[in-house]
């Protein structure tokens, strides 16, 4: 019973992460481009806010439930795909926190009005989306085809 609470709890928080992660890419281009400098600034802080409140907690969360799970049952261990998965989940996991630190980069460039550097920052955020996109496509396949 613990092991399938601690696999609800897991498979919720990546969920809530990744949607996260998501809804703030959304916050970021959807005004991209926007006229309205004070939109943009908005969507950059709301961006900010998912990925400091919801998603880096939710993504360290369903790590250690994910953990939690492996040592719950622990033929995890030998099999060698949930090794590569447990690797790629902790790139994941620290991927947040990139996107935070780049987000409050964002936000100290809109304070300066340096429009090239909030630019330059996007383009690097739009390259941690495509990472972070690969890094759970990939942990999907291991989950679900576990070739090795």
């Amino acid at each position: 019973m613990v092991f399938l609470v601690l696999k609800f709890l897991h498979i919720l928080m990546v969920v809530m992460g990744v949607g996260a992660l998501i809804a703030e890419y959304v916050l970021l281009t959807v005004h991209k481009r926007s006229e309205e400098n004070e939109q943009r600034r908005a969507s950059e802080k709301m961006a900010y806010v998912l990925v400091k409140k919801v998603a880096s907690p939710a993504l360290l969360l369903a790590f250690l439930f994910g953990l939690g799970m492996a040592l719950t049952n622990m033929t995890y261990f030998k099999l060698p795909h949930m090794h590569v998965k447990m690797l790629l989940a902790l790139f994941l996991v620290g991927l947040p926190h990139m996107e935070g630190a780049n987000l409050r980069k964002m936000l100290v460039a809109a304070e300066a009005k340096d429009e090239v550097l909030i630019n330059t920052l996007k383009k690097r955020h739009s390259t941690y989306m495509v990472a972070g996109s690969v890094l759970v496509l990939a942990i999907f396949y291991l989950i679900i085809f576990k070739p090795f």
